[in-house]
């Protein structure tokens, strides 16, 4: 099974059924971005070791009984800013939802 192709749905499903884990699916996810975005360009900045510690993280909060949904919230407040030329809002909670931040001088030209 190709994990990178799964839906949100698909991935939290297994998640929950203990079939795969946070951190295999960041793993999966971290490396088809290595492969491809040479190509493709569809990242700014990947930030894998963050990444990966809210991966396990996630595993730990999953392994002791917390299945409270991901509502992606964060992560539509942080496209809707990139895409409408505001700053990304600081205060994010990285365990949630989205954590976009810019390397100083890495920030992307709104004007």
């Amino acid at each position: 099974m190709d994990l990178f192709r799964l839906t949100a749905h698909e991935a939290g499903e297994l998640l929950r059924r203990r079939e795969v884990s946070s951190l295999e699916l960041t793993r999966t996810a971290l490396g088809r971005i290595s492969s491809v975005d040479s190509q493709v360009r569809a990242f700014v900045t990947v930030c894998e070791d963050q990444a990966l510690q809210q991966a396990r993280a996630a595993d730990e909060r999953l392994k002791n009984g917390n299945n409270t949904p991901l509502t992606g919230s964060d992560l539509r407040m942080a496209i809707d800013a990139v895409l409408s030329g505001r700053a990304v809002n600081e205060d994010q909670k990285p365990s949630i939802g989205c954590n976009i931040k810019w390397k100083p001088g890495n920030e992307p030209d709104y004007e």
